[in-house]
């Protein structure tokens, strides 16, 4: 490492397994025009490989959801909106479709 204050900061290894992503993770494409005799290119921790796996499903999500017309918050990846007043400014509909609503007899 070039940069001293880098290699200054100490390590604790976290004890978390190495895994193969060619076989933990088929789904996910390994360069094998990268490789070394030993494989090494393809293991990854086991947690850095997970948060791999849940960003692919929430690009797979994004793309749904918004091909169906619903608008995602921006800061919140997992809030979605149709038809309410979010969806109406950040589409620039006129109005929105949805409001606060009773149930009818309550």
């Amino acid at each position: 490492m070039a940069d001293p204050a880098v290699a200054a900061i100490t390590v604790e290894e976290c004890g978390e397994p190495l895994v193969d992503v060619r076989t933990a993770a088929p789904a996910l494409l390994v360069a094998e025009d990268r490789n070394d005799p030993l494989g090494a290119y393809a293991f990854l921790r086991e947690g850095v490989l997970q948060r791999l796996l849940a960003a692919q499903r929430r690009r797979v999500l994004n793309t749904a959801l918004t091909a169906a017309g619903l608008v995602n918050y921006p800061t919140e990846w997992w809030h979605w909106s149709y038809g309410d007043r979010y969806w109406a400014l950040a589409t620039g509909a006129d109005h929105a479709r949805y409001g606060p609503k009773e149930r009818d007899g309550e």
